[in-house]
């Protein structure tokens, strides 16, 4: 009976002093966050990502909000790491209503879903389509070619109307994607911006590697 209760304290030590750890590790990586060398912050900013403490979910999901690309796109893939399933459902709040938000809001929130790999994750990205949220098609277009559902062509190519200046690469995917609507959609919004696909070629080659096929897949 004793040594049992030893043990159960000795349970509690251990995991206090864990909790504690982490604890003193995140502050130190939310410190980083401040340090002059860009590189010190890229790398607090992966680490981060190996904790699930609420401070680190806030820092990040900020970090998101930041003018810095590169900064956002280490915040999405950090946050799509964290095992705390709630991560996935603040992400999916803040894309609930995407019709106000700058594309930015828009784009990494959906990059950090889609890194996620929730079934939760692919549930929100297939009601986008009856809710027609197109600026979440718009981010995630790649996926809904892929997935080839009939009806999707009007969304896809309104998301490229509205979104297609600030993703240039929805343009040259829809263009080759294997489907005659959005590859004569996207050929008209090419030109509409004063350009044509020969302009494009080496970009379009570039991309026809490993493109997404509409309905099937992606090319090998």
């Amino acid at each position: 009976m004793i040594a049992k209760r030893i043990f159960g304290i000795l349970v509690l030590v251990f995991l206090s002093a864990a909790v504690y750890a982490q604890s003193d590790k995140v502050d130190v990586l939310l410190q980083k966050l401040k340090d002059a060398d860009h590189i010190v912050r890229e790398k607090a900013i992966y680490e981060l990502g190996d904790t699930n403490d609420n401070r680190a979910v806030d820092a990040l999901f900020a970090i998101m909000l930041d003018k810095n690309d590169k900064k956002r796109f280490a915040a999405a893939y950090a946050l799509a790491r964290m095992s705390d399933h709630s991560v996935v459902d603040r992400l999916i709040a803040e894309l609930n209503n995407d019709k106000d938000k700058d594309w930015g809001s828009i784009f990494y929130p959906v990059l950090a879903l889609q890194s996620s790999k929730d079934p939760r994750a692919t549930e929100f990205f297939n009601a986008a389509i009856k809710n027609k949220s197109i600026g979440v098609i718009a981010a995630n277009h790649e996926y809904y070619i892929i997935k080839g559902e009939a009806g999707t062509e009007d969304l896809l190519i309104g998301a490229l109307n509205k979104y297609g200046d600030l993703y240039n690469k929805m343009a040259i995917n829809l263009y080759i994607c294997d489907n005659q609507k959005l590859s004569s959609a996207a050929k008209k919004w090419i030109e509409s911006k004063g350009m044509s696909i020969e302009d494009l070629k080496e970009a379009i080659d570039y991309f026809s590697c490993g493109k997404p096929i509409w309905g099937r897949g992606y090319s090998p």
